[in-house]
């Protein structure tokens, strides 16, 4: 079976919450939250059979000071074959999505986890409460197609591309498009969010890349 509730639409049913200390994991607004203060640990997580070939979950982390460390794991027949971070800042918002490619797993039974764990400094006592929200989680968001996507410019120049993605599930969402220029991911190079509002049909966008110095281009799709 692929991901349950993976859109927390009212709840955290298919979900497995737990934590020890000053934490709860609970359901707020079409999504789940994750909350420690100081030396504690929260947890959320869901056993499932990939059968997609990415999956994808957007995040946010809030924090009131100095903060515990939000991360999550993708373990794969008692091997964790992803064990991240997810970034924070000091008494200070960040957001994003995150894909990731599991072509090489499908068939298999995974666990996706999502925590905050103490981190090494929270012995000092000035930390304070460390937010983890998550939602979306499911079917990756990845272009598939980039045209043009090999040109070559004097400086300065500016390009249009058209960006199309595919497979993007059976939920309208939102999304941050990212591509890989010359070998280097470049997230949130295109300047909006993209709003996927007829599910499960291709969505093409057309995005100005202005001022680039002058060379050779290769434009490729974010594969992560």
């Amino acid at each position: 079976m692929s991901i349950t509730n993976g859109t927390f639409d009212t709840d955290l049913s298919g979900w497995t919450p737990s934590g020890n200390g000053n934490y709860d994991v609970i359901w707020d607004t079409g999504r789940a939250r994750l909350r420690v203060y100081q030396c504690s640990n929260a947890y959320l997580e869901q056993t499932f059979i990939i059968d997609i070939n990415t999956i994808s979950f957007d995040y946010e982390t809030a924090t009131d000071n100095w903060s515990e460390l939000p991360k999550w794991q993708l373990i794969i027949g008692g091997t964790t074959i992803i064990d991240e971070n997810i970034a924070t800042g000091r008494g200070t918002t960040v957001f994003g999505t995150k894909t990731i490619d599991t072509s090489a797993y499908v068939g298999q039974t995974a666990i996706i986890r999502f925590s905050i764990i103490q981190s090494w400094a929270c012995a000092n006592y000035d930390h304070a409460n460390t937010y983890l929200y998550i939602d979306n989680v499911g079917p990756g968001i990845v272009a598939t197609n980039i045209v043009p996507n090999h040109m070559t410019c004097t400086s300065p120049c500016d390009i249009t591309i058209d960006v199309t993605w595919e497979n993007l599930g059976t939920i309208s969402r939102s999304f941050y498009p990212a591509i890989v220029i010359n070998g280097v991911r470049t997230p949130f190079v295109l300047p909006e969010v993209l709003t996927q509002i007829d599910p499960g049909t291709p969505l093409t966008k057309s995005f100005l890349l202005p001022g680039l110095t002058g060379g050779t281009y290769n434009i490729c799709p974010d594969p992560k």
